[in-house]
């Protein structure tokens, strides 16, 4: 198991460098209730009520709390079904809960049919913490963040080694966001990006403004370090510059005017 203290620093790490405005959530699948620490707090029981994932995620990444989720403590099915955690209804294999998204309720079942889900029995539940503080190794960190951080996560992914789009994947879908951001991970152990889904906005507090970007554990310590040397702050605070023949990095400036337009003195040297 990794030294716990080595992950809290990736979290404070990740914070930092691309100016985060909550935290990185570590997340882990739970086979049995003795894979909840100490000091984990069951929603049913600790907090009286129970949660939808997105929900649990947003209290782990803004409120710093550890959230534990047997199948009693969930509220939306979406996770029940798709970690596998249950068998789900004939109700639900008949497209009954997207009816009304689609055409015929043919186009409803095929969209069912292609749900990101786990097989069932093996897991029993889910548990989330910040990152920085977390009491487990996790399976995946999901990290919610806007456009711009997104690009230099995607940096950080290219720069280890994977290339543009190697161990790489997006799956987008308006709906089931828990589930396509750690189902797709936990099956190809490949870095995805998806979108917040309506619940997600309206239960757990995601902004417009915010993307989701899912680490597998395999590809956490690459991504995390390199994270930690780049200067996101240094260029996200940079001047917005809306002009005809803005300045070109240099590197840029030197292929364009291979190809024949002169960019004269409009670089940026160095970069």
């Amino acid at each position: 198991m990794t030294d716990l203290g080595v992950l809290h620093q990736y979290g404070e790490d990740f914070e930092r460098a691309l100016g985060l405005k909550t935290s990185p959530i570590a997340m882990k699948l739970l086979e049995s209730e003795g894979d909840i620490p100490e000091g984990a707090k069951r929603p049913v029981k600790d907090l009286g009520f129970h949660l939808s994932l997105c929900q649990a995620f947003a209290l782990s990444r803004m409120k710093g709390m550890c959230i534990a989720q047997l199948k009693e403590d969930m509220w939306c099915h979406e996770p029940i079904i798709g970690l596998g955690i249950a068998e789900p209804p004939q109700y639900w294999l008949d497209g009954n809960t997207r009816r009304q998204y689609f055409r015929t309720q043919e186009d409803a079942m095929k969209s069912v049919s292609e749900s990101p889900r786990l097989p069932v029995g093996k897991y029993i539940g889910i548990i989330s913490a910040p990152l920085k503080t977390t009491e487990f190794e996790p399976d995946l960190v999901i990290i919610y963040c806007d456009p711009a951080q997104l690009s230099f996560l995607l940096r950080a992914k290219r720069a280890t080694g994977s290339g543009q789009t190697g161990n790489f994947a997006s799956d987008l879908s308006s709906g089931a966001a828990c589930l396509f951001a750690t189902v797709p991970v936990l099956q190809t152990k490949k870095c995805q990006f998806t979108l917040p889904c309506s619940g997600d906005r309206r239960a757990g507090l995601a902004q417009d403004n915010e993307v989701v970007f899912t680490i597998p554990r395999e590809r956490l310590d690459g991504i995390a370090k390199m994270t930690a040397k780049m200067d996101f702050k240094s260029i996200a605070s940079s001047p917005i510059e809306a002009m005809p023949e803005h300045p070109l990095p240099e590197s840029y400036a030197k292929v364009t005017n291979l190809l024949g337009i002169e960019t004269g003195d409009r670089i940026i040297p160095g970069i």
